[in-house]
């Protein structure tokens, strides 16, 4: 199986942690920059692309060190000042006491309000509408609504001056700023249209989809909108994770779901996926059932994420060399990831712990994206070889899909 190239230059550790950012994979995106950053500890840039993996993961406390020893030592970007402004604006809204959530608040607001006056002293159009933007937020947090709505109505403005740009995480951010900006203004309609106009330029982007949506999301619990759309206009599609049975010679000892029905098991798994969208699916491919899965998740545009109980190689001959051994290579060959749970065959016990790693990491995804966690299970419920199998299997897929 082909691995992806491992980055050698400064722009392409950037680049490949950014891409992860973007895709919602902070712990992967966490880790190409530590080891950019062993190669060029003061590359300002993977500093900061390290702080954000680590405020997306959640570790708050240890971004704001990062970004706070930064500022200390004189860098003063718009970067790296919003940053960590983010990083003052989730530990207040996190913090118990309201004395520190109140001043971790007036950090936030002091710094985004520093980046926003000088960003727009340089003519620095998209820091401006990003740093302006958030402290707009961050006044509608600190209960300061008209002044919220001013920021926002003077952010408007930046955006206008913004269009033309062709770069299309630029127009991203700024069709969604502007929904962001028209929501603090009350105007929830227009709100919807430019999030929506910013969700379709973004396929894939989950990782900036989700950060979108968290703030609109807080903003509607601090402002008298009515937000009932927000859900439907911002939905990021399921993580979904895969088990199934093998399908195989009606009688085959490791076979549960006899060759005639792998025909019926395709239809009813690409009608649920069909259903459910998943950006991602994370299964073993320990069976044909799996294979097939995977596969049809790859046919719908979503990503793939295969995790072995052991090696390749080994689990390679548990399959065999006929058409389901070329499918597992394929697919191994185009998936997303490959993670190994053992680096020994082992008992059941070693599926079992496969299948752990396996739904840890679905879960894993689903709550840094802020989105829903579904299963799909296929088998042959009580397959017995008589002419109702087929409408069998088919319900014990319906029954078991939970989506």
């Amino acid at each position: 199986m082909p691995q992806p190239p491992t980055p050698e230059s400064e722009a392409e550790f950037v680049a490949n942690a950014e891409r992860l950012l973007r895709q919602g994979e902070p712990l992967l995106a966490y880790n190409v920059a530590d080891t950019g950053l062993q190669r060029w500890p003061a590359l300002l840039r993977l500093r900061q692309l390290l702080a954000l993996a680590l405020a997306r993961s959640g570790d708050l406390e240890r971004a704001n060190r990062i970004l706070a020893e930064l500022v200390r030592s004189g860098v003063d970007d718009a970067e790296t000042l919003g940053v960590l402004a983010r990083t003052h604006k989730d530990l207040g809204m996190r913090a118990a006491d309201p004395a520190r959530r109140a001043a971790h608040l007036e950090s936030a607001y002091r710094l985004y309000r520093q980046a926003y006056a000088s960003s727009r002293q340089l003519g620095a159009t998209a820091d401006a509408y990003y740093t302006g933007i958030n402290a707009a937020t961050v006044a509608v947090l600190r209960g300061e609504i008209e002044e919220a709505r001013r920021i926002a109505a003077e952010v408007l403005v930046v955006c206008d001056a913004a269009d033309g740009s062709r770069e299309a995480k630029a127009e991203y951010w700024s069709k969604a700023t502007r929904g962001e900006a028209l929501l603090i203004l009350g105007d929830s309609v227009a709100a919807a249209r430019h999030y929506a106009a910013a969700i379709a330029m973004a396929p894939g982007r989950y990782g900036d989809l989700s950060t979108t949506r968290r703030q609109a999301r807080l903003l509607a619990a601090h402002l008298p909108v009515d937000a009932g759309w927000l859900e439907q206009v911002l939905r990021i599609p399921p993580v979904l994770v895969f088990s199934g049975h093998r399908v195989g010679r009606t009688g085959h000892e490791a076979a549960r779901v006899p060759a005639s029905l792998e025909s019926t098991a395709r239809d009813a798994i690409r009608a649920s996926l069909a259903a459910a969208r998943p950006l991602a699916a994370y299964g073993s491919a320990a069976g044909s059932a799996d294979i097939l899965c995977l596969e049809l998740v790859r046919e719908l545009g979503g990503e793939t994420h295969v995790v072995l109980p052991f090696p390749p190689r080994d689990f390679r001959n548990t399959i065999g060399d006929g058409d389901w051994g070329v499918r597992f290579d394929s697919l191994l060959e185009k998936a997303d990831s490959v993670t190994v749970a053992s680096d020994y065959r082992g008992s059941i016990a070693t599926l079992e712990y496969a299948d752990l790693v396996m739904t840890g990491l679905g879960a894993l995804r689903a709550e840094m994206l802020d989105t829903n966690l579904c299963g799909l299970a296929i088998s042959d419920g009580e397959h017995d070889g008589t002419p109702n199998s087929a409408s069998k299997a088919r319900r014990s897929v319906e029954a078991d899909r939970g989506l």
